[in-house]
């Protein structure tokens, strides 16, 4: 057997926290690559931790699942997900003043309500057509995690030391994040965004 074959406790997860965060599916509100990266960790631990399977199961590269491997933690959902640390140029929102503020009250009223459930909601509701990865978009990218559960916490705690990391987040920054007073006006900082929204339409 070839002895790069096994994790040799590279992917420090338990099967049973896998299986829970799968489980869990929607209620954590990860990306779809983030629920893939989950299955090769799954696939992983039920066969014995063999990295090499794993990889050519999924057709990965070895020091992709290894990145992967290292950066997840269990206790924040966040870490499975891709993030910009240093984002020079951000990209133009697509979704509207008045979509986010919607999408924030949703989310305010109905703290655990998933992605699905909220584009149910706005079309519904409030005749606002969004697919559930754009929601899942403005949830993150703004911070709307208003629940008292471990994962809500976690990720509040994650946006917030990444907001600090980051040099260029000043207080100038801080004072200019948006707070939304109604569906068709923006103003400064009612909810802290997770990173700097010089993308978010006028």
């Amino acid at each position: 057997m070839n002895r790069h074959s096994h994790s040799d406790g590279i992917l420090r997860a338990r099967l049973q926290d896998v299986r829970r965060m799968l489980r869990a599916g929607d209620g954590l509100e990860l990306s779809d690559d983030a629920v893939h990266r989950l299955k090769w960790f799954l696939f992983a631990l039920e066969h014995g931790g063999n990295v090499s399977l794993t990889c050519r199961h999924f057709a990965i590269a070895r020091s992709t699942f290894v990145r992967w491997a290292e950066r997840f933690d269990a206790k924040n959902p966040l870490s499975l997900e891709d993030h910009s640390r240093c984002p020079h140029t951000v990209r133009q929102s697509q979704t509207d003043a008045r979509a986010v503020e919607l999408i924030r009250q949703i989310r305010n009223d109905h703290p655990v309500m998933g992605k699905v459930q909220v584009q149910k909601m706005l079309a519904e509701q409030h005749g606002v057509s969004l697919s559930v990865s754009a929601i899942g978009r403005v949830i993150g990218r703004y911070g709307f995690f208003f629940a008292d559960t471990p994962s809500h916490r976690a990720k509040r705690q994650t946006l917030s030391g990444e907001r600090d990391d980051d040099a260029s987040f000043t207080s100038t920054h801080r004072a200019d994040a948006l707070r939304i007073s109604d569906a068709s006006q923006i103003q400064p900082s009612l909810f802290p965004p997770p990173s700097p929204l010089s993308g978010l339409p006028s």
